[in-house]
């Protein structure tokens, strides 16, 4: 096995109660990684995933990005990763690119040029001034993409992206992942509940 350690974990665990939300979760993947991480709903992906960003302390174990762990160093951890987990966020009466823009601000300002480089890159670059109100829920998905993508992130992690969509909003976010990952060259997490979609894009 080649490449950079991206991302590992190490007897990672989260109790909530007498709950056992995640128990003993390790994982390693590398640079240039598609890296599906499959399991039903209620299996504890997302409850992984807000401990592997910080979001969430575990109760045991570890979690490591590009090599920092993310408790202790959480600002080198977290600098290169772009994410959405449960669902984008969005003003609605704002548009595509406003929403970003407000991002891009609370996250330490972005290039004009950046803002319209991922609009592109997710399909929505005619749609940047549409409200996010009129959206569908494909286009929101995808705008919540580009909002992880706008710091050029080296780690993507995506949680149920294709949640909701319906077979032709599932088929363009599984192609816009394989550009990502092939044009950008970014390693991605991707999380799902659908053994099949998951055999179409990931390579691990």
């Amino acid at each position: 096995m080649t490449g950079e350690v991206v991302l590992e974990t190490h007897g990672l665990a989260k109790r909530f109660g007498d709950l056992q939300a995640v128990q003993d979760l390790n994982l390693q993947i590398r640079q240039g990684d598609v890296y599906g991480f499959l399991g039903p709903n209620g299996a504890g992906k997302t409850t992984s995933i807000r401990m592997i960003l910080g979001l969430i302390s575990p109760s045991a174990g570890t979690a490591r990005i590009f090599g920092h762990d993310i408790r202790r160093q959480f600002r080198q951890a977290i600098r290169q990763v772009g994410a959405m987990v449960e669902g984008p966020a969005f003003y609605p009466y704002l548009t595509g690119r406003q929403n970003l823009q407000i991002y891009g601000r609370l996250s330490g300002g972005v290039e004009a040029s950046r803002l319209q480089e991922v609009l592109e890159m997710v399909g929505l670059g005619r749609w940047g001034e549409a409200k996010v109100k009129g959206y569908s829920q494909g286009m929101r998905q995808r705008l919540g993409i580009a909002q992880a993508l706008l710091h050029q992130p080296r780690l993507l992690i995506l949680d149920e992206p294709t949640n909701g969509l319906d077979p032709q909003g599932m088929r363009e976010i599984r192609g816009l992942v394989r550009r990502i990952s092939q044009e950008e060259g970014t390693t991605i997490f991707l999380s799902s509940h659908l053994l099949g979609e998951m055999e179409m894009v990931c390579n691990r």
